[in-house]
């Protein structure tokens, strides 16, 4: 009879184990009494695993399993016994025989429990009972086994790859326990399926665990995306594979064998990626040829890096793949991203780094933070402590970098000085001499005119902006859209110069050039590295405040004109000496009581004017008061202590966000409301300033192109600018209609201002009730009705009257 033992076995590494012989005088013996055996095998170049797909004659083992039955108890057990050495290799035995095909195993079709082997049907029920509950051992086997061929390809990573390695040497000592089990039934008579099962029964805890751990991954492999780095296969690798197995282990903390064999998983598939790890945060270098790591990056080009509004170069450069940061690195992914990027920039700044162990030796562990279960199985204290150094190292040596070398202060100053006006006699000065030009419509507006005029006011020797170092970077452009949509665009994190204007120039009431004055803002060069702290979208924010400050600083130089034009005029000094001594305001034999009447009607419009432009001008000063001094500098001030004690550069970029949120929350450019409602007021402001440049041109004396003529200071407003209101319009319309219209609105959105002011200073600040206070200080509008109209006219003549300028005291 041919002999039935198994030859030597080669293990999944490469390594033969011992061989063991089966040829025993007594085992030899009862092998050729019951006649069972099967194909000779050469004992050094046949495997038993080359067996396992070799088709069996379809003649072998038919009889013999009909006579199994027959068999006596210890008979069956012996060759049961037999079949189970093979069939935990693995190989099909002669009356246990595998159902499910390969092919299956490979689609994820795999049958779990006992009846994945197909029992001889006449074998002894106590026999078959345990065969049952060694077999799940073989099942586990052949998963584990077959996910190791698959995924030991180039493809899956190398985390993969050292997942694989260790699967394979814990298959090793499998094999080898296998080996000695052999060797026990060929040398201990007594040996039979009660002590195989008491061996076994141990390591079916180790194989279960690693056969479930190759069904969570295999399912995790199935809802992946295909990629084109992966070759339209689903990889669960990397990052993403790590994280299986960390959430495995938390899942299994309560069984301590489990917990052990899945910690000693997962050290050996983390080596890879801590080298990868180690290697980005203290050298700022990605090394991941299999796209295992969970940091991308991008080169673009460098020309555009203080070009983006989301964050410039170096946002786009380096990003976070999600789906491959492993479940405990999720607390130091920003970190992590963030210690290389700070590295690579101090690189690009060609500042001296020193060597690892240099820097690694400045490192203090800090005991205080909590480790789990994960975090020990991967090095514990030390692994946390390599990630918080790194960061912290970067951090501190970039912020001196910025502080020392590059001057951030400097330039954080230079944007207060240029953006939110400080020591800001310059405008005063650009708009002297670029008046006209910015009242001119957008086609007619040469940017390379009004920026050559910026840059000779800012050269300026007498201007306090020729002192800064930074003003070859701050220039003139002008923004494509109004206010309100700007800010509306800035709350969606977009760049408002980045669309194409779409109702930018259109006539708002005729009113073409003051859209024009409205776009002007200023633009600001960030150099890098400072750039990485003043972001473009801090510049654009920036701009909105500048926008919204130069309007009411126009607005206010405007009305200042307004008031030489009554000043010069005629018109009021008729009116101050009619309203003191009416006698003396007619000429000298003159009773016409017309032109007595028409001159008392002037008197009264100037009255008017002069009394809605001191309304006007008031709360125009009150707000820039507000602004200046009760938000800006106080801010600003917090905002400087606040940068000498930051430690990272987050820090110093919440520090920018949050002086930036304060601004535009006291400016009120937070609330679209307000907003509104200050703009609707800008608007009659200027509408107002235009109607009495007009009205004092067209009742004037004085010629406008003489000397002495309204469009003499540099403020003035050309005669072009009061097109809407020419001499037609007053011969035909009554001025104090218009003049009454203008009241009411600037009375009706005042009202809605300082209610809202009110209301604010209840809930937020009590500046707001300051402001609020200081706009409405003696109470006027509160007294006054709605209505304008519902007040009784009284006659010029009667002192203390309603129209007496100097009783209002207002």
């Amino acid at each position: 009879m041919e002999n039935t033992s198994v030859a030597d076995t080669t293990a999944l590494d490469g390594t033969t184990l011992a061989q063991t012989s089966r040829t025993g005088v007594s085992f030899s013996q009862d092998l050729n009494a019951t006649e069972v055996g099967s194909a000779r095998r050469h004992p050094l170049r046949d495997s038993p695993l080359k067996a396992r797909d070799a088709p069996r004659p379809k003649s072998q083992t038919v009889d013999r399993r009909q006579h199994l039955g027959s068999l006596p108890y210890t008979e069956q057990e012996r060759l049961v016994l037999q079949d189970l050495l093979y069939v935990l290799l693995g190989i099909d035995g002669i009356y246990i025989q595998r159902v499910v095909t390969d092919d299956m195993l490979r689609e994820g079709k795999r049958t779990m429990g006992p009846h994945l082997f197909k029992l001889e049907s006449t074998m002894d029920s106590s026999i078959a009972e345990l065969v049952k509950r060694i077999v799940k051992l073989a099942d586990n086997y052949e998963v584990i086994e077959k996910f190791i061929e698959s995924h030991s390809k180039f493809a899956y990573g190398r985390v993969v790859h050292a997942l694989t390695a260790k699967m394979r040497s814990l298959l090793r000592n499998y094999t080898l326990l296998v080996v000695q089990l052999e060797h026990q039934a060929l040398t201990v008579p007594d040996f039979g399926l009660q002590k195989l099962w008491f061996y076994v029964h141990p390591s079916l805890t180790t194989m279960s665990a690693l056969a479930s751990l190759v069904e969570a991954i295999r399912s995790v492999e199935m809802k992946a995306p295909k990629g084109k780095d992966t070759g339209g296969i689903p990889h669960c690798r990397g990052g993403l594979l790590l994280g299986v197995i960390s959430e495995r282990l938390i899942a299994f903390s309560g069984d301590p064998v489990i917990k052990a064999l899945h910690e000693e998983l997962l050290s050996a598939s983390a080596i890879p990626y801590n080298i990868m790890l180690a290697n980005w945060i203290n050298n700022g270098e990605i090394h991941d040829p299999f796209n295992e790591f969970l940091i991308e990056e991008r080169k673009p080009e460098k020309e555009h890096r203080g070009d983006d509004f989301t964050g410039a170069y170096w946002e786009g450069r380096y990003f976070l793949r999600e789906d491959y940061v492993p479940s405990f690195l999720m607390p130091y992914k920003h970190k992590i991203i963030l210690a290389g990027k700070y590295l690579n920039v101090i690189k690009e700044c060609e500042a001296e780094i020193p060597d690892v162990e240099k820097r690694m030796s400045e490192r203090k562990l800090d005991t205080r933070q909590p480790i789990g279960d994960v975090i020990l199985a991967l090095g514990g204290e030390r692994f946390v402590e390599s990630i918080e150094g790194a960061y912290r190292w970067s951090n501190r040596t970039l912020l001196s970098l910025l502080f020392r070398d590059r001057q951030l202060t400097e330039c954080l100053r230079s944007i207060k000085r240029f953006f939110l006006l400080d020591q800001s006699d310059f405008i005063t000065h650009f708009l002297d001499v670029a008046h006209e030009h910015l009242l001119l419509a957008s086609h007619d507006v040469p940017i390379t005119r009004v920026r050559a005029l910026f840059e000779l006011v800012l050269r300026n020797p007498g201007s306090t902006a020729a002192s800064s170092k930074d003003y070859e970077n701050v220039t003139v452009d002008f923004s494509s859209y109004p206010l309100m949509d700007a800010l509306a665009q800035l709350q969606k994190a977009e760049d408002p110069q980045r669309r194409k204007p779409s109702s930018v120039g259109a006539h708002q009431n005729g009113w073409y050039f003051l859209r024009r004055i409205e776009a002007f803002q200023l633009e600001y060069t960030v150099k890098f590295p400072n750039s990485i702290v003043i972001k473009r979208r801090f510049i654009a924010k920036y701009q909105m405040l500048f926008r919204h400050m130069f309007s009411f600083r126009y607005i206010e130089r405007q009305l200042a004109d307004a008031w030489r034009n009554q000043i010069k005029s005629r018109l009021y000094d008729k009116g101050s000496r009619f309203r003191k001594r009416p006698a003396l305001f007619l000429e000298d034999g003159e009773e016409d009581v017309a032109l007595r009447a028409q001159d008392e009607a002037e008197a009264l419009v100037m009255a008017k004017l002069c009394a809605l432009r001191h309304r006007m001008l008031h709360f125009v000063q009150q707000f820039m008061h507000h602004m200046c001094y009760e938000v800006i500098e106080p801010g600003w001030e917090a905002f400087e202590r606040d940068n000498e004690k930051a430690a990272t550069i987050e820090e110093l970029i919440e520090f920018h966000e949050r002086f930036q949120d304060h601004c535009f929350r006291g400016c009120l450019l937070s609330d679209t409301k307000l907003i509104e409602v200050l703009e609707t007021i800008k608007g009659v402001c200027r509408a107002f300033t235009a109607f009495s440049h007009s009205y004092c041109r067209y009742k004037s004396p004085y010629s406008p192109d003489t000397e002495g003529g309204y469009a003499s200071h540099p403020s003035a407003l050309p005669n072009s600018a009061s097109e809407r209101f020419d001499d037609e319009f007053f011969a035909s319309t009554d001025a104090t209609s218009k003049l009454k219209e203008y009241e009411n609105q600037f009375l009706q959105h005042i009202r809605k201002m300082i209610d809202a002011l009110t209301g604010l200073g209840a809930t937020k600040s009590a500046n707001f009730t300051s402001l609020a206070q200081r706009i409405d200080y003696n109470l006027y509008y509160q007294r006054i009705p709605t209505d304008l109209s519902s007040i009784v006219q009284v006659p010029m003549d009667i002192p203390g009257g309603l129209n007496d300028v100097d009783h209002l005291n207002i």
